[in-house]
Parts: structure tokens; sequence; C-alpha cells
């Protein structure tokens, strides 16, 4: 009799037993899902979505017209400061890329970085793994977002190549096809050429600012490639394209006193970068492509050589231009000063912060 009882109670024992073990974990699971998105939402909202506005805004400051005559007493020194103390206060909601990003920064000043360039990369490394992060949590279907982290991988990008002034160039970024530049390329795209050669980098730049140029002319890689834009005469500024098209030899045109002053420094520049950087193949001419320089690129030319800048070695049917010593000190020494007033900059900088 006993034995029948439990016979016939254990099936119900068990089902009872079983439905609370399993109310348990489904409600553990419940619990476990929402405790997931809280945490995500916090991640979101108190560290990626305010850092997302902040790196932007950088962006922008760094990129926009002659920011400095804007708020001079917010300066981007003062921006990227405000980033850095925000990624430290919220630390504890940053992934792991982040986290990684975050610790490589702050340890740099444990390493010898003259003029502080290195620390630089590692900032906007740390900045777009941050943008990078909001993306991915947005579940990349943010075009807005998506064109933002583009653009400023380009920024990245031109400094780690080194261009003459990625700053200003890139104030003319409304000059590019928003909707290519987010069909052709992805975040992947702009990893993947962070890592590779200079010169796979040089021709990825140029290709994607052809390709998404809404100008038929390709100015946009002229404000990208040549030494400075910057025209220190508000009167010349108009003549500019004219200036760009003699030093790319698309057009022979009369140029200014002024702008034949510019043209001669982009030239000479230009021929000491190729020498060092492209084993000079930029200033090699077969007789026919230098007969047909325009004026005056071939006066610029006649300038260097009667000064001992340059030296022009013809052999057979190729002239052969290389910067002569006196050319490469005046063009190591410019850029030790230019480093030298960054780095003064961004001492002032802090020092006004």
């Amino acid at each position: 009799m006993g034995v029948n009882v439990i016979s016939q109670i254990l099936p119900y024992t068990v089902t009872l037993i079983t439905g609370a073990i399993g109310g348990q974990i489904l409600n553990h699971l419940i619990i476990g899902k929402r405790e997931r998105i809280k945490i995500i939402q916090q991640q979101k909202y108190k560290f990626y979505l305010p850092l997302y506005s902040l790196i932007i805004t950088y962006f922008e400051r760094s990129t926009l017209y002659r920011a400095d005559t804007y708020k001079k007493n917010i300066t981007n020194s003062a921006n990227r400061e405000e980033i850095l103390r925000v990624i430290e206060a919220n630390i504890d909601y940053a992934n792991g890329e982040v986290l990684e990003a975050f610790y490589l920064t702050k340890n740099m000043k444990y390493y010898t970085d003259i003029g502080g360039f290195q620390e630089r990369d590692f900032e906007h490394q740390l900045f777009y793994k941050i943008l990078k992060s909001y993306y991915i949590m947005e579940k990349k279907n943010r075009y807005d977002i998506k064109i933002n982290i583009l653009f400023f991988q380009i920024y990245i990008l031109t400094l780690d190549m080194k261009l003459p002034n990625p700053q200003e160039a890139l104030t003319y970024k409304s000059l590019m096809d928003k909707e290519k530049l987010c069909k052709y390329y992805s975040l992947f795209d702009f990893e993947k050429i962070m890592i590779s050669t200079p010169e796979k980098k040089e021709l990825f730049l140029k290709k994607l600012l052809k390709r998404v140029s809404i100008d038929n002319e390709n100015i946009l890689i002229d404000y990208f490639f040549v030494h400075s834009l910057n025209l220190l005469d508000p009167k010349e500024f108009q003549n500019k394209n004219s200036m760009l098209k003699v030093l790319n030899d698309k057009e022979d045109v009369a140029l200014s006193v002024f702008n034949r002053q510019y043209l001669r420094s982009q030239i000479l520049f230009s021929i000491c970068h190729s020498y060092f950087y492209e084993r000079g193949e930029k200033f090699q001419y077969y007789k026919k492509e230098f007969d047909s320089l325009p004026r005056e690129k071939k006066l610029a030319f006649e300038y260097f050589e009667e000064g001992d800048l340059i030296k022009i070695t013809i052999k057979g049917n190729l002239y052969s231009i290389k910067p002569t010593k006196k050319a490469i000190d005046d063009f190591e020494e410019d850029l030790h000063n230019i480093k030298m007033v960054r780095k003064l900059r961004d001492v002032n900088d802090k020092t006004s912060d």
C-alpha cells in the first residue's frame, strides 16, 4: 500500500520540483538578461555616448578652418584633456579594447617621446576605439556615426603619413561624397591600411580621394598632398588654384609675385621630399615632358639651379633633378622648425589651460 502511494505521488513531486527549478533558472535568465541590458545602457549613456560627442567636437575643432580665431579660451588641448578626464573617471564602463588603449596612452609618460607626437598618436587610437565601440553598440546601422568615424580615420591616417597639413586639408571634407565614402569603405579598410607600408597608404588615400571627390578636377588630392595651402595674403587666396595647376603640371598660367614665391617653396620642398622618400622619381622627366612643363615651373628650376639648390643631370633623353647639400640642409632645418613650433604651441596651449 505504501509503495502504491509513493508511486502515485512521485510523478507529481518530481513535476513540482522540476517546475520549481525550471522557474528559478528561467527567473535567473530573465534577471541576468535585465542586468546585461542595464550594464549595456550604463556603458552607453555614462561612457560611450558622452565621449562620442566630445571626440567628434575635438575632431571638428581640429579641422575647422582657422579654428584658432574662434573661442580662443577653448583650445584643442583643452578639448583633448577633457576627453581624457572623462575616460579616466568612467573607465569601469570601458570594454577590453578601450582599456588596453587607455593604459597604453597613460603609460606613454614613462617613455621618451620627443615632441609628444607618439603620445598624440596613442590618444587618437584610443579615441578611435571608443568611436568604434559606440558604433558596434549601436548595431552598426547608424549612417551618421559611420561617416563621422570614417572622417576621423582619414584624419588619423593623414597624421600617420605625416602629410603637410591634414587639419587644413580636412576643412575641405565637404568636397567628399558621404554616400560614396560609406558605400565603398568600412572601418576595417582603414584598420588594415594603417599597418601597411607608406607606399600603400599613399596609394589608398589618393584612390579614396579621387573616388569620393565631387570635384572632377581632383583638387581634393592637392589639398591633402601639397605642402601647405594656407596662403598668408588674403588677396592672393583666389589665385591658389592657379598655383596648384602649375605645381601639378596641369596648366601654364602667369602667377603673381607672391604666388611665384610660394610656388618655389612648394617645389623645393617636394624635390627634397621626393629625393628621400620617393627615390627622386617624381622629378625625372623625359626631354619631351621637360620641354612641355609650365613656364613658371621651369623658371623655378632655373632659379634653384642658379642658387645652387638643385642639380639637373641629363643622361640621354632623361632629365633628373636632385637637391644639393644646401637645399637638404634648408629642408631639414625647416622640418625641425615646424616640430619646434608645434611643440611650443602645445606648451602654450597647456599653459593657457
